[in-house]
């Protein structure tokens, strides 16, 4: 079966920013569930399943302090594969957090087959 597995809520700790530029805090899976509003996993797209392709990367968020608006997503590390790759963008740029909460995080996403 194929899957994609997104570590962030998993055992990798993501790291964010705070809303006042401090260094970045490490935010637990504990504290994302708190934060986050809305954040679906990326689809892993059936072309990707059909041609087995599998990859890790990471992606950047750059969100609005003030409002919780994903502003900008960046690929840090690439999964090695546009379609998975514009997967993550497109669903992460959907991401929305509470206010006052966040301003940069680093999000891993890992598709593999399981």
């Amino acid at each position: 079966m194929l899957r994609c597995l997104f570590l962030f809520f998993g055992f990798v700790l993501v790291l964010a920013s705070d809303c006042f530029g401090e260094s970045p805090v490490e935010l637990t899976p504990e504290l994302a569930k708190k934060i986050t509003v809305a954040g679906q996993l990326p689809d892993y797209p059936a072309a990707a399943r059909r041609q087995n392709m599998k990859g890790s990367g990471v992606f950047a968020l750059n969100v609005d302090p003030e409002t919780g608006l994903v502003t900008s997503v960046q690929i840090e590390k690439s999964t090695g594969w546009g379609i998975l790759d514009a997967s993550c963008l497109k669903t992460f740029k959907r991401w929305r957090f509470k206010p006052h909460t966040v301003r940069k995080l680093h999000i891993p996403a890992i598709f593999t087959r399981r």
